[in-house]
Parts: structure tokens; sequence; C-alpha cells
């Protein structure tokens, strides 16, 4: 119900209700971009990070232009 109510809150235009849940497959190209890179940090993720995790979801909303909502997540993710 809550994700719901979120979608058709933001599709209102009610910024209030901007969600970004692990199940948003939005940022499969991000993850792609990032596991192309083949970083050492990755190593410690697997090899490669999975579309549910947060640093994919953090480069499509910069992507999108969303830097409010971008800078707003990641303090929500530096605080988890």
């Amino acid at each position: 119900m809550l994700l719901c109510a979120s979608i058709t809150s933001l599709l209102a235009g009610d910024e209030r209700c901007n969600v970004v849940m692990w199940m948003d497959h939005r940022a499969v190209d991000e993850a792609k971009e990032i596991n192309s890179t083949c970083h050492p940090v990755l190593t410690s993720a697997g090899g490669s990070i999975f579309l549910e995790k947060q640093l994919p979801k953090l480069v499509w909303l910069k992507k999108v232009s969303l830097t409010r909502t971008c800078l707003l997540l990641h303090k929500l993710f530096v605080a988890i």
C-alpha cells in the first residue's frame, strides 16, 4: 500500500513522497557502467555491484537531474 500511495503522490508532484526502494530497477545501465570499470573496490562486493544496491540508484538519480533528492538519499544511505 505504501508503494502505491508513494507512486500516486509522486505522479501528483508531491516531492515529500519520492521513494527509491530496493526493487526499483531503473538503474540497470548505471549498474552495468559501474561493473564495467572493474575497479578494485568491487572485489569487496563480490566482484560486481547488484542493481538493488545504493550506488547504481544514486548514479541514476544524478543522471536524471534529481539533485536535491540525490543529496537527501545520500544522507540517508550514509546514516544507515
